[in-house]
């Protein structure tokens, strides 16, 4: 490139110089273009340049290129440009990675990125002088945009919290009163104090026992999820009898199973422990129990079943209802969130598989659903360890360790393998036998099936 010089004079009496090539080319450019000498000095500039900072490309020419930068910035500026100027890079590129401030003539200051290159000029008295070019872009409306968009994603998160945090502290505010109505009707309801009179009074006291208990369900679903998005569930495992807590939730669901005519069996070897919270793992069967019974038909069978998978331990609730779409099980899981396929009729908000969820991915556990249409529905639970219980362990016998828990929201992948032969027979038509136990309806109480015959669904 050659130079040629003008009589014209810059700031402090410096010479205008301007490259032969170039003026015209980068006063058309919308970006900022500055050319500086060896010494940082500014030897060119552009009229975007003015546009962008407030000098004309005259006034700049012959002061220093920090001109243009904020004092606090300008030390650390000078020198990695002179890293620049003294490395063997030819052009660096300034992004939005680091934060580059500019500094109008007016004092305001703008966020800009840019790109340093440097050029070979001939010199005056031969050889070749080292310059750069300096083009910077305006990114303040981006940034602030950017800005902007951080406080509101800010205040969204905290306004969640808050929601959360509320929700979460609400349990004995929510769930005194409802305690009282429902423990005080049941006082009535049996007459504990002498006959209530007339019968209509006996039928009034049940219905409002009835709406206390379906809305404290309700009330305590909202709760347990907003507890989990407050990541203020924290489990207290231990070793438990996994068959156990599995017939408590049976017992829980039994008056549903008894008003809509179903049978539950319980295939699950009573020696399996897992190292779990017993609390959460009582619910997660509620819940999943409960959902078998909602959508399963009038005298429907549901079963559970234990599979072995590897170092893995599965338990399965499978039922015969009208099964769900492959593309809705896949919206399953969310809070809130309900299957197209289910009409509503059955009540719920959409909580229950959410939460067993949640609660299984705070033990390192996964859930998968399994459903087609017109085929009944399977949910399988995977937990990462489990144990056989002995009846007289030896003295210093050293039990398993207790499996690795997982982080919240994130449970082990769970294998599809298939079930085994034990689901015909529990799913069979009436008049099939299958070595089990059973709830007893008339007393709420785990029946256990006839080891020689089996009992008959």
């Amino acid at each position: 490139m050659k130079r040629q010089k003008k009589a014209a004079a810059g700031a402090a009496g410096f010479p205008v110089t301007e490259f032969v090539i170039g003026k015209d080319v980068i006063d058309a450019l919308p970006d900022a273009v500055v050319v500086v000498d060896g010494g940082q000095t500014i030897v060119q500039a552009n009229r975007a340049t003015e546009r962008m900072f407030g000098w004309s490309p005259e006034e700049l020419i012959g002061r220093d290129l920090s001109t243009l930068i904020p004092e606090r910035f300008r030390s650390g500026h000078v020198d990695a440009v002179r890293r620049f100027q003294a490395g063997d890079l030819r052009a660096l590129e300034m992004t939005s990675r680091s934060e580059i401030c500019g500094l109008k003539r007016d004092g305001e200051e703008v966020f800009i990125e840019g790109t340093l290159l440097k050029t070979d000029i001939p010199a005056a008295g031969g050889g070749q002088e080292v310059h750069m070019a300096v083009i910077l872009r305006d990114v303040s409306v981006r940034k602030q945009a950017e800005q902007q968009l951080r406080l509101a994603l800010a205040e969204t998160m905290a306004s969640s919290r808050a929601k959360s945090n509320f929700l979460a502290t609400m349990s004995h505010e929510l769930r005194t009163p409802l305690n009282a109505i429902i423990g005080f009707s049941e006082l009535i309801e049996n007459e504990t104090f002498g006959p209530v009179g007339d019968p209509h009074y006996g039928e009034y006291i049940r219905d409002i026992k009835e709406s206390g208990e379906h809305l404290l369900e309700i009330v305590s679903s909202v709760l347990r999820a907003a507890r989990l998005e407050a990541d203020r569930m924290e489990p207290q495992p231990r070793w438990v009898a996994l068959k156990s807590l599995i017939e408590a939730a049976g017992r829980q669901i039994l008056p549903a199973l008894e008003m809509r005519r179903q049978a539950l069996a319980v295939d699950i070897d009573e020696t399996v422990e897992i190292h779990a919270d017993p609390l959460l793992v009582r619910q997660i069967f509620i819940n999943l129990l409960s959902n078998a019974c909602k959508f399963s038909p009038e005298g429907g069978r549901i079963a559970v079943l234990q599979e072995e998978l590897g170092e893995r331990f599965a338990i399965t609730v499978l039922d015969r209802g009208k099964g769900i779409a492959p593309d809705s099980v896949a919206t399953l899981g969310h809070p809130f969130v309900q299957a197209p396929e289910r009409d509503g009729t059955a009540g719920g908000m959409g909580l229950g598989l959410y939460i067993a969820r949640s609660y299984l991915a705070l033990h390192g556990a996964a859930l998968s659903i399994s459903s087609a249409p017109g085929s009944g529905t399977r949910v399988r639970t995977c937990w990462p360890g489990s144990r056989r219980r002995t009846a007289n362990p030896a003295a210093g016998a050293k039990l398993p360790d207790p499996p690795a828990g997982g982080s919240a929201g994130k449970g082990a992948a769970c294998d599809e393998t298939a079930l085994g032969a034990c689901l015909p027979c529990l799913l069979a038509d009436p008049g099939q036998h299958c070595s089990r136990s059973t709830l007893d309806p008339a007393t709420g109480r785990v029946r256990p099936t006839n080891p020689a015959g089996g009992a008959k669904l």
